[in-house]
């Protein structure tokens, strides 16, 4: 759902470790930056809050329209489904 947050899990998802130090949290952090591309094709950049060489924790940006949709981080891709 739109505003969630999501715990993704890998190797080499950055070289650093950072937490966001303020809220609203960062679209870039620790040189990553996510994107949502949703049902209806509208890209946004993900809010994060942590990265890790092994763990990524960032939110589904607000104004995600339910359904599919394409998660990009650095050259990797997946889908996921959003709920309302």
């Amino acid at each position: 759902a739109p505003s969630s947050i999501v715990a993704t899990f890998g190797e080499n998802i950055t070289q650093s470790t950072v937490t966001a130090a303020l809220s609203p949290w960062p679209t870039t952090l620790g040189g990553l930056q996510v994107s949502v591309t949703d049902a209806r094709g509208t890209s946004r950049f993900a809010p994060l809050y942590y990265v890790s060489p092994t763990q990524l924790l960032y939110l589904i940006p607000a104004g995600t329209a339910p359904g599919s949709a394409q998660i990009a981080i650095g050259s990797q891709r997946s889908t996921v489904d959003v709920a309302d």
